[in-house]
Order: C-alpha cells, then sequence, then structure tokens
C-alpha cells in the first residue's frame, strides 16, 4: 500500500508542474493553417504546457515565431502565432523548440502593436484565455481558409481543460464521469457466533481466502458546489474464509453481497487527472452466504461446551443471509487515458443469520473490523 501512494504521489507531483519562464522543450508541427497563424503542435497539458503559455519558436537558424496556446489537451495544444519570422521554417513535420517568455501585451491597435502585420485591419479575434488579448489576425481558429485536417484535429481538443496556471495547479479536469472498478481485499476482520442456547462462539483465527469486489461509480463534478464533489457507487463483491473457533472447531464461510453507497471527493476534483484525489465514503447492502462447520478433532474426546450446539449444524453447508455496513476513505490517482487505481480502507461490518426448515436450531454470525483494498480502474 505504501508503494501505491508514493508512486502516485510522485506521479502527481510529476504531471502538476506547468512549464517555467525559459524553459524549453522540442515540438513538432503536426497541422498548420493556410495562413500558418494556427499550428497544431504534439505537445500538450503532459509536458506541462497550460492554455495562455507564450514562447519563442527557434531552430539553429535562430528565432522563427512567436506565440500563445489557445487549446490545450493531454498530447497536443493549438498555438496562435502572432509574429512569424521565418515562414519556411514553420512547416507541417517540421521541428522546433520552444522557449517559454513572459506574457506579451498585444493590442489591436495598429499605432501600438509590438508586431506590424498586414491583416490589423482585420475584424477582432474570437475570445482567448483571460489575460491574453491578440492582435487581429493572430488567431484565425475560425478562418473559412482552415483546411479540414486541422479542423477535425482541433475538433478533438477541449478548449476548456486548462485556461490558466491556477486551473493547472488544481489539475486537468477530464469529462469522463462513469467509471468501471476491481478492487482486491486484504481482510483483518473477527468474527464471532451467536448460538442462542448454546452460547457464544468466538473466532480464535481467520485465514482469508480469495475476496474481490467489481464496481461501478457515477460522478458528478461538472454540476458545481457539494453536489460536484459526490459521487454514487454500487458494489458487488464475493469473498471466502476458512477459521478456527475458540473450541478448536472449523468453519469454511462464503458470501455473496452487492450494494451501495456515496462518496465525498477533497484534495482534487473527482474527476481530476494526473492528482491524488482523497475520499471518504459510506454504503450498505445484502447478499447471500454459506458456512460449513467441522470438528477435525472430534476422535481427540470432548470439546468445550458450546461444542453440542456446534455439532447439530455441523457438518453441511449452511445456508444464511446477510447485510453489511461499510465506512471507507482513501485515495485514488487517474491518468489521462482513462485508467487509475485507489487505496482505500474500508471499515466494515456484516451480520449473518442462518435459519434451518426443520426449525431445530438458528444461529447468527457476525463480522467485522477493517478492510485495506486496492483497485484498478477505468473511467470513461
Amino acid at each position: 500500500m505504501r508503494r501505491f501512494l508514493a508512486a502516485a504521489l510522485l506521479l502527481s507531483a510529476a504531471r502538476g508542474r506547468a512549464l517555467e519562464v525559459d524553459e524549453r522543450l522540442t515540438v513538432r508541427f503536426l497541422r498548420l493553417s493556410s495562413t500558418k497563424k494556427t499550428v497544431l503542435v504534439n505537445r500538450g497539458i503532459e509536458d506541462g504546457l497550460v492554455a495562455g503559455d507564450h514562447a519563442r519558436f527557434f531552430t539553429t537558424s535562430g528565432v522563427v515565431a512567436r506565440g500563445v496556446v489557445a487549446q490545450v489537451s493531454p498530447t497536443r495544444s493549438v498555438w496562435s502565432l502572432y509574429r512569424i519570422v521565418d515562414a519556411d521554417a514553420v512547416a507541417a513535420d517540421g521541428l522546433a523548440d520552444i522557449k517559454i517568455t513572459p506574457p506579451v501585451k498585444l493590442t489591436g491597435d495598429p499605432s501600438r502593436s509590438l508586431f506590424q502585420d498586414d491583416e490589423a485591419a482585420a475584424p477582432a479575434p474570437a475570445p482567448v484565455p483571460e489575460g491574453v488579448a491578440l492582435a487581429p489576425g493572430a488567431d484565425d481558429l475560425g478562418d473559412t481558409d482552415l483546411e479540414a485536417d486541422i479542423r477535425e484535429e482541433i475538433a478533438d481538443l477541449d478548449p476548456d481543460v486548462v485556461v490558466s496556471r491556477e486551473a493547472r495547479d488544481e489539475g486537468v479536469v477530464g469529462d469522463r464521469d462513469m467509471e468501471l472498478l476491481a478492487r482486491f481485499h486484504m481482510d483483518m476482520s473477527t468474527a464471532s457466533f451467536d448460538l442462542g442456547a448454546g452460547g457464544t462462539e468466538e473466532v480464535e483465527e481467520t485465514e482469508g481466502g480469495t475476496a474481490f469486489s467489481l464496481g461501478v461509480e457515477k460522478y458528478f463534478a461538472g454540476r458545481g458546489g457539494l453536489l460536484g464533489a459526490l459521487s454514487l457507487w454500487g458494489t458487488l463483491h464475493r469473498g471466502a474464509s476458512d477459521s478456527v473457533l475458540a473450541s478448536g472447531w472449523e468453519s469454511s464461510t462464503s458470501v455473496m453481497e452487492y450494494g451501495g453507497g456515496a462518496s465525498y471527493h477533497f484534495l482534487a476534483s473527482p474527476l481530476s487527472e494526473g492528482r491524488v484525489i482523497g475520499f471518504v465514503g459510506a454504503g450498505g447492502g445484502m447478499g447471500s452466504t454459506t458456512d460449513v462447520i467441522t470438528d477435525p478433532g472430534a476422535a481427540g474426546g470432548a470439546r468445550a461446551s458450546s461444542s453440542s450446539a456446534l455439532a447439530r449444524i455441523a457438518g453441511v453447508e449452511n445456508a444464511g443471509s446477510s447485510t453489511f455496513l461499510s465506512l471507507v476513505a482513501g485515495l485514488k490517482y487517474y491518468a489521462a487515458g482513462g485508467w487509475g487505481g485507489r487505496a482505500e480502507v474500508d471499515f466494515y461490518r456484516r451480520s449473518e443469520s442462518y435459519a434451518f426448515t426443520d426449525a431445530t436450531m438458528n444461529y447468527e454470525r457476525s463480522v467485522g473490523g477493517p478492510r485495506v483494498r486496492l483497485g484498478v480502474a477505468y473511467r470513461w
């Protein structure tokens, strides 16, 4: 568990860092508009770029262009080039280095513009990230001369993924709000048997067997407020364990349960990618159980006083029903592709009830304690 948490924290730290001024990165031009004032490159959020970043593009011959990030996705970004020094160097499939620079104050007034442009009289550009006012012609995302192939590439980008460094510091928020989850359990619960007139039999030792669960979780992060921090989940759990009772008798139990609950998230948005997300939750449900009690030492003599009661239910597969309550706390982490994992501690309580058709004896079994669970998940 500690290795999982350490890895999650390291990944979060790596993904959470935006490029600083003067940092450099090599990029490849994937698509260009006809005017070359809009370019799509192969670097994005995962490389530290954020919407509103300014940079110089340069090759071995020197600076070839200067621009600002207009849109960004995890692996790509659209740049608006407001100054092109060497148009030949800005070519499809060409390579260039970028150097992050402080934001440039741009204006639509030709008399005050830092960079003169033949299209200075063009209509005002479309809105861009807060704090960046581009000169006319520097943003041609909507121009009719934009080729169909770059339109398709831009259509795949979400312009609202990141709008500022402040938003980037809070993690990338995706739109995948459904999740499929598989969890594996390490059970540290203890149990006891209520045998009615036969007394109570405590479990001395439990050896956990297979224990896993499948779940589905629905998030509401797009709603904002308290609802945006909540999620609803459903789970199907299958487990089995072998126990040694205080009297020496042995019990083999299996359970199939289903239920649901809700979780509250903190530290980051529930739909964050590249960030550690904390959560707490509660739930409950019901299920069916089977229990087989045996006396491996029957030939060795009498057992404790409760043995006579145990003997009446021993040697057969006893079927019962169960209800459970669960309180859980843990951490989640998700990558940009939708895959993720979690580590959690579940404070669990299950009540089992067994009734025989001949009414000779009923008994109950209670199980409670913490469970450590590790899970893998996929969001869509």
